[in-house]
């Protein structure tokens, strides 16, 4: 069952450079447990690119991930 995020959370954005582009990521935290519980990348690639979608997608997938707190060896 997926968990409810409250509306504020303490987050941690950080900004990684990965192939000449600079990414900005951010991780939210579950107030009470102080585990990750999503992902979002915020700024991303060039819009419509293929590494732009990958990222969008892949923030989903880990955020709801987190959210119902599917092992990460499942993943695999």
């Amino acid at each position: 069952m997926r968990k409810k995020m409250p509306n504020r959370r303490p987050a941690m954005t950080t900004t990684i450079e990965f192939e000449q582009q600079k990414l900005c990521g951010t991780i939210g935290y579950d107030p009470e447990a102080g585990l990750p519980c999503e992902v979002i990348f915020s700024a991303r690639a060039k819009s419509g690119t293929l590494l732009d979608g990958l990222l969008y997608d892949a923030g989903v997938l880990l955020s709801l991930t987190l959210q119902y707190g599917t092992p990460a060896t499942a993943l695999a």
